[in-house]
């Protein structure tokens, strides 16, 4: 049975990973819906996944950003070199939006993929014999 790891959870499981990478801040919580259909359609399959549980009373200070980026690196290439990446750019909230900053996508017309995409993904991780 595969296993599901939170960042910033240091576990290193064997095997081949599913690295989530997508939008977090301004997004639909989108990590969730994948890692269900991840884990029904490749159960022994391990899903690493960015998304900490959201609590807005929290400071995100400078060291959590740091153990933030240095888990999503570790898990990316942990991914890219034995597992697969699987990217989403979800439509950014409008209640999110923040002139100050860019949202995670190149242009200023939204790209949205739908979750069928992402099952598609799944079945074909499924088959592999990684």
């Amino acid at each position: 049975m595969g296993m599901i790891i939170i960042a910033p959870d240091p576990t290193e499981p064997e095997g081949p990973v599913i690295f989530l990478a997508g939008p977090i801040q301004g997004a639909v919580s989108w990590h969730e819906e994948a890692v269900r259909h991840l884990t029904r359609l490749a159960p022994e399959r391990h899903i690493a996944s960015p998304r900490r549980p959201f609590d807005p009373t929290r400071e995100f200070p400078t060291r959590m950003y740091h153990e933030q980026v240095d888990w999503e690196t570790r898990f990316l290439h942990r991914a890219a070199s034995c597992g697969v990446v699987l990217f989403w750019l979800a439509a950014e909230q409008k209640e999110y939006h923040r002139c100050e900053r860019s949202y995670a996508r190149p242009r200023p017309q939204p790209t949205e993929l739908r979750i069928i995409r992402i099952v598609r993904i799944a079945r074909i991780v499924q088959r592999q014999k990684v």
